[in-house]
Order: structure tokens, then sequence, then C-alpha cells
């Protein structure tokens, strides 16, 4: 490629550099900016060596493009050149405006996200739904006490074989270093195992002093633990005062056992005044947190009227709370009111539905209402047979109101074979329960027969029949087949 001699001349009409050859000078030309022919006279302009295949405008313009475009990205991004209002991510104007000398300002905090690395924002959405460790120790409560931690969860680390081999005695060590030294989880811990004899010689006073001395740096479950201990005489004399305060300061910490605790003891009056209002008032603390019994317990209030306005209403939703969770005597309850229409429309199938859970979890009442489903026919068909098999598994728990319906119906041979001796055992034992809630006009009539039936009997139908129903011992009560 041979080189030539050129020179850098003005356009007289545009007046742009035009390089021009030198053994063209003086020559008319046509300018490439303003496409005029002129005659480009010589300049005194310094010489430039240059080659023969010249550039064009437009690649003179894209190569300063690259090139302006080179330098601003390596001043922008390279880590060598970069400002210090760059690197938190300043705006254009920032980067080229000079620093001013000014009074140096607390800058706020940039928002979370720009902490998260760039790969950890285009994740997938189920890479975020578990927080990150460092977030959630933020987010966990710290223990009052640091002392004895390490200690601590050693413990729990043998005692749940975390990556260590699973020692209970190596356990109950650790948290007896990590108690004397004050750590509250620690002393609960301990407690614990005292009072449930886990892996140590049970000792309820060594539990009680170890759930006091936790108790005494607030832990909610060690207050509980202590006030159920006043209660029962575990580990301490028995003292129902001591063990309301002491339920009531877990109860203030929101503990929801404890808050059912102390609407139980302002329910009974053990330990407090009886107050139903304060009752109701506790109880429903605790039933807003999911207790089911508190939840059976806020609906008999509004069943009975006690601490609050009668309201059957209420009542029965409050039932069907704690019975969707399992508690057998609310599920009795929301049977009783589809029998019987309080609070809700009348349903016997729906009804039985839920005398049918009751009583298999033993629930005597439910099991009696189920023997009274099969033989009045409602719900299901009519059965007298199947009624007294029901009947005859409370009637074997000691469920008076089912000796007495089984009696009948073994001595009219109702659903059964007909038995004197049988029938008059089953009156006996009844009249023995000393049955007080059953309707006193039934009540009355059914003692009148019972009494008539007797006499009806030989004297050694009698004797066996006494003989039966003094050697009766009911059964436990528990769960059954259905």
């Amino acid at each position: 490629m041979s080189s030539i001699r050129i020179q850098s001349g003005n356009c007289p009409q545009c007046r742009k550099s035009v390089q021009v050859p030198l053994d063209q000078r003086g020559q008319w030309l046509t300018c490439p900016y303003c496409n005029q022919t002129v005659q480009f006279g010589v300049s005194n302009s310094s010489e430039t060596i240059g080659f023969n295949n010249s550039l064009t405008v437009k690649q003179i313009i894209i190569l300063l493009v690259v090139g302006l475009g080179t330098i601003v990205y390596l001043v922008r991004y390279h880590p060598l050149l970069k400002s210090p209002t760059q690197q938190v991510g300043g705006s254009w104007k920032k980067f080229w405006t000079a620093p001013k000398a000014e009074q140096p300002v607390l800058e706020t905090p940039a928002p979370a996200v720009a902490s998260i690395p760039w790969k950890r924002r285009h994740a997938r959405l189920s890479d975020l739904e578990t927080p990150a460790p460092a977030v959630a120790s933020i987010q966990e409560p710290q223990p009052k006490n640091q002392a004895g931690e390490a200690d601590y969860k050693l413990g729990k680390a043998y005692a749940k074989g975390d990556g260590v081999p699973k020692d209970l005695v190596e356990a109950v060590k650790w948290y007896r270093k990590a108690a004397d030294q004050g750590h509250a989880e620690a002393q609960f811990e301990l407690g614990t195992c005292y009072s449930d004899g886990y892996w140590i010689t049970k000792d309820l006073v060594e539990a009680a002093k170890w759930f006091r001395k936790a108790a005494d740096q607030g832990h909610a479950e060690a207050q509980h633990q202590v006030g159920i201990a006043y209660y029962m005489g575990k580990g301490v004399l028995k003292d129902d005062e001591e063990a309301v305060k002491w339920v009531r300061k877990a109860a203030d910490q929101g503990h929801a056992e404890s808050q059912y605790q102390v609407g139980l003891a302002y329910y009974i009056g053990k330990g407090v005044e009886e107050d139903d209002e304060e009752a109701v008032k506790w109880f429903r603390r605790a039933a807003d947190q999911g207790v089911a019994k508190a939840q059976y317990r806020v609906g008999m209030a509004y069943y009975l009227g006690a601490g609050v306005e009668e309201d059957d209403e209420e009542a029965v939703k409050w039932f069907r709370k704690a019975a969707d969770q399992g508690h057998a005597e609310s599920q009795y309850q929301v049977g009783a009111a589809y029998y019987n229409g309080f609070g809700i429309q009348e349903n016997y199938p729906k009804a039985i539905n839920w005398l049918r859970k009751a009583a298999a979890q033993g629930n005597l009442d439910a099991q009696h209402g189920v023997g009274m489903c099969y033989y009045n026919g409602r719900g299901v068909p009519e059965d007298a047979a199947e009624a007294v098999r029901w009947w005859q598994k409370a009637a074997e728990q000691g469920f008076a109101k089912s000796q007495i319906l089984l009696g009948m119906a073994i001595a009219f041979g109702e659903g059964t074979a007909k038995n004197p001796v049988m029938a008059y055992k089953w009156f006996l034992i009844a009249h023995a329960s000393g049955e007080k809630d059953f309707d006193e006009d039934l009540d009355s009539r059914k003692k009148a027969f019972m009494r008539g039936y007797g006499n009806g009997l030989t004297s050694s139908q009698r004797g066996e029949a006494q003989r039966l129903a003094k050697e009766f011992k009911p059964v436990k009560a528990g769960t059954t087949a259905l």
C-alpha cells in the first residue's frame, strides 16, 4: 500500500476541515460536506502522512462514536476508574460533576433489594419462599440471658441427635451447665426433665425449683408450670391463690393455656372470687388463639347466659369451632343443637353425624343420644336393637339415663330378649346412681315403674338382681368403635 502526502484545508463555503492531497491543491474539488465545487488553496497546516484508501464521512463518524463509547465505558465501569458516587449507583450527572466541598451528610440506606445479589433477584419463586438465615436470625427473639447459650444448644443437640450422637444423659448434663449460668430456657428444660422423669430420676420438688428460676426471668411456659404446681401441690404446698398469680403472669404474656386456666379459676372461684364475666373474658382470649376447650367454654357461657347475654346462635358458633378440632363435648353439643333445633335449624342427619363423632370418643351423652336417634328413627332408620346396643355402651360406663332405658328395653323385650332379673338389675344400678338431671315428670314415672317392677319378681329373682347390681363396676370411659 503506497503512501501519499496530504494536507488539511478548510472549505471556503462550509468552513469544514478537509484533507487534500498535496498534488491536488489549488484544483477545483467537491467538498464532501456541502457538495459544493470549490478551490482549495495552500494551507499553512502541518502535513500529515495518510494512505490512499481514504475514509468516508460515515466511517469517520462511526469511529468517533465507537471511540467515545469506549472512553465512557472505561470511565464508568472499569473498577480502577470508578468514582465513589458511581459505586453506590450515582446518577450520570453526579459522575460528571466535580464533588463540592460540603459538610458530610448521612446517606439514606439503599433498599433491601440492593443487598441481594443479582442472581438472587432473578431466582425462582420457590427459592425465595424460605427467608435467608441472616434475615431470620434478626427476626427471631434473642434470649434475655445469653450466658450458657452455647451449653444449652449443645444440650439440645444431644437431646435430638443433631450433629452429635443422641445421648439423653449428656443432654441433661449440658442443660444443667447452662441452667447454673442462669439460662432461662435451660432451666425450664431441666425442670421438665425432673417433672416428667425424662433421662433423670423424677423429682417434683427439683422440677418446681427449676421452673421457678426460669419463671422469675419471665419465661411464660415456666410461669404456667409453676402455677400448675401450686394448683396440684406438685413439689410445692398446694396454694390456689399462688397458682392463679403465676398462671396470670403467663396469661398476660399471651400464653393460651394459662389464659384458659385463669378463666377456669374465675368460673369456679378457685384462688379468686367467682366472676362469670371475668371468666368469659379470659376464655375468649384463649379461644381466639384456637384453644378448643376454651371455645367450648365460651359456647357454654352463651348457652347458659353466664357472664354474657344468652345467645343460642353464638353458642352454636363457638361449639362448632371446638367441634371442628375434635373436641368431643362440643361435638355432642353441635349434635344436640341439630337434634333439638336450638341456635340452628333442626337437621336429624347432621345431628347423628356429630353425635357419632362424639360417641366414638367415649362421650356418654353422645352415646345415649345415638341410641335415641335409632330408637325414634331420627336421621337413621328406626332400629330398637341398635338403640339398645348404644344404651348398653353408656350404661356399662355408669350413665344413669342409659341404664334406665336399657332396663326398660330388657323389661319389655324391645330390641333385646326379655329378662326380668337383668332389667331389675339395671333399675337398681340407676337408682343408686342418683340421676339428678333427668326430666322430673319422666323420672317420677320411670321410678314408679322401677319400684313396681321389683314387686312382681320372686324373692330369688330380686336377690339375684341385687347381687348383680352390688357387683357392678362401671368400665372406664374411652373411645369406642362405631
